[in-house]
């Protein structure tokens, strides 16, 4: 356990000793950038440390509307609705869409807190895979009705993104909402980083709705809402929209000054990904999404053989404290040919047998 007074980048210091850090989920690096931190310095400038009046209120900040309208064009969606964190925009959608008579909710294993409904329980002990097969049979034979379902673009443990040709055989006699966390997608996913929505099929029958934690690869502290406009803007009069104080304007201020820099910093954790995945030796099994900055060793051990060597990955038991402990390798945009070359030395020096 580390207990830093740093916010870890490539690397962290502790005791004096600087080690390489492969952790975390700041997946782009955006916070470690001069520029993207001297315009948050700007930002702050020009709205101080918080705004905690209602968006709903008779004072509004501008750049709410400015950068939510920026995000949404990024994207590729109607309209956006950023809040203070990727919990509130998860809870504020099923708390909305809760309330609408005669839907039935299916939720894939393993989706994110942010995206429960208290008032339904679901099963945790079945693969995506036979999850979207009794997705498609239900719906089938109950038609026709009306459908929320939810789940998770990419599993942010392992780092597997979910396969999207099964929404395509969804009877289009009923009517769906599909909510998808995209928390370690955005930013990430698509060829300009537009997350799952660049993926998603054109399916007229279908209201596709996007949440996310900007905490990840844009590290940004806040969450975002992007669906169809008359959605989005009926969310904006709710309660917790308007009782909620909103995302740190500073923030956005600072990502509309440095968005364009998002491409170059993608363009350098594509190297980095490229290279642990040509380099990786053989010998070590492994568990890993081409192109994803999250590889996931089979072999035990490994942690212990890289604290030595003062390298931290991320390893702890999942999904319970009695479970083995789930080692996982996080590439970010940061990390330099050397780290990836001395990370490799390591893993091909480990005794196997």
């Amino acid at each position: 356990m580390f207990s830093l007074d740093h916010l870890p980048g490539r690397t962290f210091r502790q005791d004096h000793t600087e080690w390489l850090y492969f952790s975390g989920t700041s997946y782009l690096g955006m916070s470690m950038l001069p520029a993207f931190r001297a315009a948050l310095t700007e930002g702050f400038h020009y709205y101080g440390t918080n705004f905690g009046g209602s968006r709903n209120g008779n004072l509004q900040l501008q750049v709410y509307e400015e950068a939510e309208s920026q995000l949404a064009k990024w994207i590729g969606m109607e309209a956006a609705l950023t809040l203070s964190s990727g919990t509130l925009a998860g809870q504020m959608v099923v708390r909305y869409l809760q309330n609408e008579p005669n839907r039935e909710w299916l939720f894939a294993p393993n989706v994110h807190p942010a995206l429960w409904n208290p008032a339904i329980h679901f099963k945790n002990d079945i693969s995506f895979e036979e999850w979207t097969n009794r997705v498609i049979s239900s719906t089938y034979h109950r038609s026709p009705h009306s459908y929320s379902i939810i789940f998770s673009s990419v599993d942010p443990l392992y780092g597997d993104a979910v396969p999207l040709g099964w929404i395509k055989q969804l009877p289009t006699s009923n009517t769906y909402q599909i909510i998808i966390d995209d928390s370690h997608g955005l930013g990430l996913l698509g060829p300009e980083g537009q997350g799952i929505c660049s993926m998603l099929p054109d399916t007229p029958h279908i209201e596709f709705i996007i949440v996310a934690s900007m905490g990840k690869a844009l590290d940004l502290p806040g969450g975002i809402i992007f669906g169809q406009q008359s959605l989005i803007e009926k969310l904006k009069t709710s309660a917790f929209c308007s009782g909620a104080s909103p995302m740190i304007p500073a923030y956005l201020y600072a990502w509309q000054c440095t968005k364009h820099l998002i491409h170059n910093q993608r363009h350098a954790l594509s190297k980095n990904i490229n290279f642990l995945e040509k380099n990786w030796p053989e010998k070590l099994p492994l568990n890993h999404q081409k192109g994803y900055p999250i590889f996931c060793p089979l072999t035990s051990g490994l942690a212990p053989q890289f604290a030595k060597r003062k390298i931290l990955i991320s390893a702890f038991p999942y999904p319970t404290p009695t479970s083995p402990i789930l080692q996982r390798i996080v590439l970010n945009s940061q990390h330099s040919l050397d780290d990836l070359q001395t990370l490799v030395a390591v893993m091909q020096e480990f005794d196997c047998t």
